[in-house]
């Protein structure tokens, strides 16, 4: 309740890497490059301003630049920003990139997706929004408000939805989808090596298609929500599921408790579903959690059903009284392989 300034950064993104959703390698490229070559920003205009406030101010910690990449000589660091799910790739591919460099995520200052916010009069200088639909004026949006209009018309095409509302609430349910996903990977690390995390954004100071989760008149996009029972004190996890999954395959999903507490939880017990139409099956697994820790708690593992439709897993965490800890739900599509 108190904001104050934590450290200096010297200078934000000096990179030339270009933030696109274009897959071409040319593109890749540049953006690797970048990050590890010597520049005029980063390996010396950087290093003059941190100079400059160091000797202004020696009591607060200082930073050369925030969202650089390990990088040749040293191939360390400083904050991340990545985009996945959003101006590249998708939500899960940080999990991926975790995995191929730890260091790049021991601290994520930036990430996120852009939705439509709920107080949207500011979208039409017109009243009548729905009967203008879809030819809103776009360039005006993207000039004025921030629209990114080639990754909306790459992931939500305007003239694919029947009015305003039914995509507002599409950009709004994937924001959800790629903060949750990503905040609950970096949990799932705290400490090998995930040290803290700041998604981008948490409100608006003016109308604005951002990636906030509170508009500018304050009122929660379906985000808010979701980041809250992320960011919970415990929290129960599973790895991502595929967004679809064939019928007599193995599935294996691990399962993880956080816990943020001061204090050891014992004697928790992890209750596990998987549910599909008409059946379900049941794990229980059990155990304690330290103060402050991470838990892998069990595997659910099964032979994917025959039944087409939704499979959800569902997680519940109790404590030793049957109070409710944590609970947790995902859920993937089992359909047919494309060549039957």
């Amino acid at each position: 309740h108190h904001p104050s300034i934590a450290w200096w950064s010297a200078h934000n993104e000096p990179t030339d890497s270009q933030r696109t959703t274009s897959p071409s390698w040319r593109t890749r490229v540049r953006n690797v490059t970048s990050q590890q070559l010597p520049s005029w920003n980063k390996s010396v205009l950087d290093r003059w301003v941190k100079r400059a406030f160091e000797r202004a101010d020696d009591s607060r910690l200082t930073i050369a630049h925030s969202g650089v990449q390990p990088h040749f000589p040293r191939f360390d660091g400083t904050d991340s920003h990545f985009w996945y799910g959003w101006h590249h790739g998708e939500a899960e591919d940080l999990a991926r990139r975790a995995r191929l460099l730890p260091r790049s995520v021991r601290f994520v200052s930036e990430f996120g997706a852009d939705s439509v916010p709920t107080s949207a009069d500011f979208v039409s200088p017109s009243d009548d929004v729905a009967a203008r639909w879809p030819d809103l004026d776009w360039d005006r949006l993207a000039d004025e408000f921030g629209y990114d209009r080639a990754t909306f018309e790459l992931l939500f095409p305007p003239e694919r939805f029947d009015d305003f509302d039914e995509w507002r609430t599409t950009t709004q349910l994937y924001q959800s989808y790629v903060l949750k996903t990503q905040i609950e990977t970096l949990r799932r690390l705290k400490y090998r090596p995930t040290g803290g995390f700041c998604f981008s954004s948490l409100a608006d100071p003016a109308p604005s298609i951002s990636p906030s989760v509170l508009d500018h008149e304050r009122v929660a996009k379906d985000a808010y929500e979701t980041v809250r029972r992320a960011c919970a004190p415990v929290i129960v996890v599973a790895e991502p599921l595929d967004d679809w999954i064939n019928p007599g395959r193995p599935l294996e999903v691990d399962v993880h408790l956080v816990s943020d507490l001061r204090t050891p939880l014992d004697d928790v017990r992890v209750d596990a579903t998987v549910a599909w139409a008409g059946d379900s099956r049941r794990w229980a697994f059990g155990g304690s959690v330290d103060a402050d820790d991470v838990v892998k708690v069990g595997t659910v593992s099964l032979e994917v059903p025959d039944t087409l439709g939704e499979l959800a897993v569902e997680l519940v965490a109790v404590d030793p009284s049957g109070d409710e800890l944590a609970r947790n739900r995902y859920t993937t599509a089992v359909v047919l392989p494309p060549d039957v």
